[in-house]
């Protein structure tokens, strides 16, 4: 009984997604510091992998790296680097976004990916 409960809620919350009534939340940030060349970006593959995380980081051309996702836990983890390693991630700036079912999918993807 609670299986089929959860499953007809889950498949109404994906129908008012897709519809636009429900928006979908996001996190963009971007990491300060020295962030690129220090495997920054695998590390934050490594962890979107165990979370099942969306999304994709990628590094800029001024030396931050970028980062937009669906979980809050993957940024939270990542700006919680700079606690133990402060001499890489000096700054970081994060935005709460909502976004709409289309946006998740051309934001987003299906999957988190490193971005060159």
């Amino acid at each position: 009984m609670t299986t089929k409960l959860s499953k007809q809620v889950c498949k109404l919350i994906k129908k008012l997604i897709s519809e636009g009534v429900i928006k979908m939340k996001v996190w963009h940030a971007f990491f300060e510091g020295r962030v690129q060349g220090v495997g920054f970006r695998f590390t934050a593959e490594q962890l979107a992998f165990r979370l099942a995380a969306k999304g994709w980081v990628r590094n800029l051309p001024d030396g931050r790296v970028e980062l937009l996702t669906d979980k809050k836990e993957l940024v939270d983890a990542l700006a919680k680097l700079k606690q133990p390693y402060g001499v890489y991630v000096l700054h970081t700036d994060i935005e709460e976004k909502e976004i709409d079912d289309k946006e998740v999918k051309e934001e987003l993807g299906d999957k988190f990916e490193v971005r060159f």
